[in-house]
Formats: structure tokens, C-alpha cells, sequence
């Protein structure tokens, strides 16, 4: 299904290509009133497959046009009367490029009918896709993934099948054909050139479509690792697309591992349900004689910071230890080792 679906959207780019061509033969202006995507909305395909020229409009009556907007959506009605006025306004104003006569405007009203039946049979098959994806046992966990909504979730499960089948990550990554092609000259080898291509490549162009999501919803949610990922990788000098297929990569690994440990997507910012999830899973583990923080265990040097952090501690079965970190007593704040050492002996 996903491989059909995909076949169809593509389709329906040419389609929806087309369809604009010809608008701006046949009535130029309409896209002062449908700006952008609206154009390609099912109250524009209906009034352009039964108006589809500017004088057609212009000889209109408007209480035609008001009815053909109106049966669409049945919005309120001065919304559409008011739609139908300035439609009508700016086909007195109109200069088409052919005749209401011409073969183009009967093309135009036959490509609104294709698109409208593409778009029906697209929607159909996507609520078919999402609902056999959702019986997957990985498809939460996908999902929770910030920047991976329903549909792609659906298109990745039905590239990949079962992640978990493989071994490690990176039997995933070349499966997709993200990982890097060796070149060797002699006794010279080169294990970081450009990425084979030799895997799936309907899943690296959703792997691909999550990576611009993510880098476009950064602003959002600039603590998202991933965004940090393609941050780092354009300051280090990468183009735009080698940045995205890096984090292509770390999008993959992430996902394998969170399948691999049935574990859904978390954000730094809720540090402490991460730290509160690794005790439990700690806690359930039956062979634990001890657990080690190896430094870091606090961001900046704040006793606000260890306050929060050393709490949690407390909630574990077995004794714990750690080392100190340069976060701990060097960044950011004025915590010495002294009053460190004094804070986490109350606990």
C-alpha cells in the first residue's frame, strides 16, 4: 500500500502541476482569491471544474456563483457571497490567454474532476495504511517520535517491516543505502565518502522528509537532538541536503534503538521522566549490585540544579556512586567539590 501511495502523491504533483499551468491560462487572477495550497481545496476544484474561464465567471450571475461555492462546504452564508463578489470583481479585470472557446478550457475543467477523484482515492488508501500500520507493535513508537506524524510513521513501518530483525544499526542503515561507500587507493582507504545508495530508496526519501520536518519545526523545539544534529553539521561548513542526509542516519539510529528497548521518544527537557524511566528500568533488573553516574550529573554548577537531580536518587533499590564531571563543579556556576560532596551526603 505504501508503494502505491507514494505512486499516486507523485502522480497527483504532475497533476496539481498542471492544473496551475492552465489556470494561468485560462483565468490568471483566480489565485488572488485561492492563495497557495487553498487552490488545490475542494471549494476551488469545484467552482474551476464548472467556471473554468474568466468570461464564463464574467457572464455569470452572482447568485451561480454564491450556489456553486455554498453546496461545497456550507460555511456561513455571507462568507460565500462575499467570496462570489470578489470573484466576480476580478473577472471584469481579467485578461485570460486563450478564448472560453479554446481546448485548454475544457482541459482545465477535466483536470479539476482528476484531481478531485486523485485526492478522494489518496485520503482512502492513507486511512486504509494508518489503520493496518497502528496494529504494528512499533507504530506508538514511531510516532512519538517529535517531527514523525501518522503518515510517515505508516510509510517507514511499511519499508522497514520489523526493525528489530536486524542485528544492529547499521545493517539498518545499509539497508536504506545511507551508509558511506570506502574508497581505497593502495594502502589509502577512505570509509567516509558519500552514502551508497544502495538500499531502499523509497525509505531514504521518507528518512529524508522526517529530517527536513524536524529542521522546519526546530524553532519549536530547539532542544530536539536531532535539530542540534543538523545545527552542528552546517556550522562544521555541510551543505543543506549533506546536513539533512546526516541526520537522516541519526534519525535511524534513534528509532532502532527505541524499538529495540520498546521505549517511546523523550526530549531533554523532560530530563527528569528520563532519569525517573532509567531507575525503574534499573529497579526491574534483578542482577544489580550498584549504580555508577559517570559525571555530569547536573548541567551547570548550581546547588538548584543538584537539589533537583539528587531526589530521584532515592528512589533506587541499590547504592549508587559517581564521579565528578566538568558540568559539576566547573561550568556555569559556583559549586565546589566541598559543597557538592556535603549536599549529596545528606541523601
Amino acid at each position: 500500500m505504501t508503494r502505491q501511495y507514494f505512486y499516486l502523491t507523485q502522480l497527483n504533483v504532475s497533476c496539481k502541476n498542471r492544473y496551475k499551468r492552465l489556470i494561468n491560462i485560462c483565468f490568471p487572477e483566480f489565485e488572488e482569491i485561492f492563495k497557495g495550497s487553498r487552490i488545490y481545496e475542494e471549494t476551488a476544484l469545484n467552482f474551476i471544474k464548472t467556471f473554468p474561464h474568466a468570461y464564463i465567471v464574467k457572464e455569470k450571475r452572482i447568485d451561480a456563483l454564491y450556489n456553486n461555492l455554498y453546496k461545497t462546504n456550507s460555511r456561513h452564508d455571507y462568507y460565500y457571497k462575499r467570496l462570489a463578489n470578489k470573484i466576480k470583481e476580478i473577472s471584469l479585470n481579467s485578461y485570460p490567454g486563450v478564448d472560453k472557446e479554446h481546448s485548454d478550457v475544457k482541459n482545465l475543467s477535466d483536470m479539476a474532476s482528476i484531481l478531485q477523484e486523485n485526492i478522494k482515492t489518496i485520503n482512502k488508501l492513507k486511512d486504509k495504511m494508518i489503520e493496518t500500520a497502528k496494529e504494528s507493535p512499533y507504530f506508538d513508537i514511531i510516532n512519538s517520535f517529535y517531527g514523525i506524524g501518522e503518515v510517515l510513521t505508516t510509510e517507514l513501518l511499511g519499508e522497514l517491516g520489523d526493525i528489530t530483525r536486524f542485528d544492529n544499526h547499521k545493517q539498518l542503515i545499509a539497508f536504506c543505502g545511507l551508509d558511506p561507500t570506502i574508497i581505497q587507493s593502495g594502502k589509502s582507504i577512505n570509509v567516509h565518502g558519500t552514502i551508497s545508495k544502495r538500499g531502499n530508496k523509497y525509505a531514504r526519501w521518507i528518512l529524508f522528509n522526517i529530517s527536513q520536518m524536524v529542521v522546519k519545526l526546530g524553532h519549536q523545539c530547539p532542544n530536539h537532538p536531532v535539530y542540534n544534529y543538523y545545527l552542528t553539521k552546517k556550522a562544521e561548513g555541510k551543505h543543506y541536503y549533506e546536513s539533512l542526509t546526516a541526520c537522516s542516519t541519526k534519525i535511524l539510529r534513534m528509532l532502532y534503538t527505541m524499538c529495540k528497548n520498546n521505549t517511546t521518544f523523550k526530549m531533554i527537557a523532560e530530563s527528569p521522566k528520563l532519569l525517573d524511566d532509567a531507575i525503574e528500568q534499573i529497579n526491574g533488573e534483578p542482577n544489580v549490585s550498584f549504580v555508577m553516574f559517570t559525571g555530569d550529573l547536573i548541567d551547570k554548577s548550581f546547588e538548584k540544579e543538584l537539589s533537583a537531580f539528587l531526589p530521584h536518587t532515592q528512589n533506587l533499590n541499590v547504592p549508587w556512586y559517581f564521579s565528578f564531571g566538568n558540568h559539576d563543579t566547573m561550568i556555569g556556576g559556583y559549586l565546589t567539590p566541598r559543597v557538592y560532596m556535603d549536599m549529596v551526603n545528606k541523601y
